[in-house]
């Protein structure tokens, strides 16, 4: 699952008893068209002058159906999260050490758990403690986020890909 370039030996067995002393499982989601929909579409002229579109952005369009915009350069996303989401992700957090893969690039994948953060903390609104802020920030984290890009992560000894068909 880790390979000892990105982690020590000491580490990784150290990741390894956790899982078994945890008695947690790992649950890797894939973002796209499962937790997430989104589309991908160029900013208009009049967003592309605006200030607010400069740098990358998350804003939430419709609270009901938890629609969201995302943007980076010249690119908008239109990001849609699955019904009960918020829900699933609470059941899965007690029970499964979390991970998420998607076929985009990282700033993608880490735009799109933002917005999944930012949907939880909105559905609890002023409740959270300071404990489960943290969590959501060690389930959010970079870290977390698995994308193509990585395939080097996961090879047999940190040089060969697993699987060398990836790059067709």
């Amino acid at each position: 699952m880790f390979n000892s370039t990105e982690f020590g030996h000491s580490e990784v067995h150290e990741k390894k008893e956790s899982f078994l002393k945890n008695k947690k499982l790992v649950l890797v989601l894939d973002l796209d068209h499962t937790l997430v929909h989104s589309k991908e579409m160029e900013l208009t002229k009049e967003m592309k002058r605006h200030p607010k579109y400069r740098k990358p952005g998350i804003q939430l369009v419709d609270p009901l159906k938890s629609i969201y915009n995302m943007w980076t350069g010249p690119i908008l996303f239109v990001v849609k999260l699955r019904p009960f989401f918020v829900e699933f992700m609470e059941e899965s957090m007690k029970n499964f050490e979390i991970y998420f893969y998607t076929a985009g690039t990282r700033f993608y994948g880490n735009l799109i758990l933002d917005v999944l953060k930012l949907e939880i903390q909105r559905f609890h609104g002023e409740k959270m403690t300071e404990k489960e802020l943290k969590q959501l920030d060690h389930v959010f984290s970079e870290y977390r986020s698995i994308t193509r890009d990585d395939k080097s992560r996961f090879s047999r000894d940190g040089h060969v890909p697993l699987d060398p068909n990836l790059d067709k």
